[in-house]
C-alpha cells in the first residue's frame, strides 16, 4: 500500500498541512496503519504549539519503511514521559481516556512495526516503521 498517499489524505482530514515528497510502499494492513497515523494526528492536534504545523520525513529502505512525524510543543519533553504516551489509560493533561496512542501502537505492531516517540529540540516526533516489500525476492 502507498504510505504517502495515506498520510497525504489522512493530514487533510485533520485539516494539517504537512508535504512529503518521496512514494514509499508498505506491507501492512492499511486500516492499521490509518488508525496509528490518524491517532498520531489527533495528538499533534491536542499537543503541538507554534505556527510550523507538523513536519514529515518518509524514508523507504530496503527492509522496511520508516515515517517520522514532528510537532513543536509549548515545552520540552523528556523521553520518559514520552514512553508512558503509549502506556494504556495514560492521558497528558486530562484529555481523553488515554488509549489512543496505545491502540496504536498495537495495531503497527500487529503489522511487523514499531511507534514511538522521541524528544526533538522543538517538540517530539513519531517514528512510524513498518515492513518494506521485498522486491526481487
Amino acid at each position: 500500500m502507498n504510505l504517502r498517499a495515506l498520510v497525504i489524505a489522512l493530514a487533510e482530514q485533520h485539516q494539517l498541512s504537512l508535504a512529503i515528497d518521496v512514494n514509499a510502499r508498505a506491507v501492512a494492513s492499511e486500516a492499521a496503519l490509518r488508525e496509528a497515523v490518524s491517532e498520531i494526528f489527533d495528538n499533534c492536534r491536542l499537543h503541538g504549539h507554534g505556527e510550523q504545523g507538523v513536519r514529515a520525513h518518509l524514508q523507504q529502505r530496503s527492509e522496511a519503511v520508516r515515517l517520522e512525524l514532528a510537532v513543536p510543543t509549548a515545552a520540552p519533553l523528556r523521553a520518559a514521559e514520552l514512553r508512558r504516551w503509549f502506556e494504556p489509560f495514560y492521558s497528558r493533561g486530562g484529555q481523553g481516556m488515554g488509549l489512543g496512542l496505545y491502540q496504536a501502537r498495537l495495531a503497527v505492531e500487529a503489522c511487523g512495526g514499531s511507534l514511538t516517540a522521541t524528544p526533538v529540540p522543538d517538540g517530539v516526533a513519531f517514528v512510524l516503521t513498518v515492513p518494506a516489500p521485498l522486491y526481487g525476492k
